[in-house]
């Protein structure tokens, strides 16, 4: 039997806001150059992995429900496959994993 299963893939935008700024930056007149700067930099600065993004987005989804992913790890599994459709057993349990502190 194949089963489907929903895989989560992380997206970082943060390529792309940077060249947006870098792109008005070049453009921009001197009054409004400090503040593109200082969003550039502030963009540059965060670094994000895989892994980063998968903890951030189950904790997300778990303090909405109430659910301490350290103290009850079984219930952060079972709320994490009832708010994302299709997540199987496997792919549950890694975010759930990745969202304990």
């Amino acid at each position: 039997m194949i089963r489907k299963e929903t895989v989560l893939v992380p997206i970082d935008s943060r390529d792309e806001i940077a060249a947006l700024l870098r792109g008005a930056l070049a453009d921009a007149p001197a009054e409004q150059r400090p503040g593109l700067e200082r969003a550039l930099q502030l963009v540059e600065a965060v670094r994000h992995d895989d892994a980063s993004l998968k903890a951030r987005y189950a904790r997300r989804l778990l303090q909405q429900e109430g659910v301490d992913p350290d103290a009850d790890q079984v219930r952060a599994i079972r709320v994490l496959r009832q708010r994302i459709p299709g997540l199987g057993l496997a792919a549950a349990t890694d975010l759930a994993r990745h969202a304990r502190g």
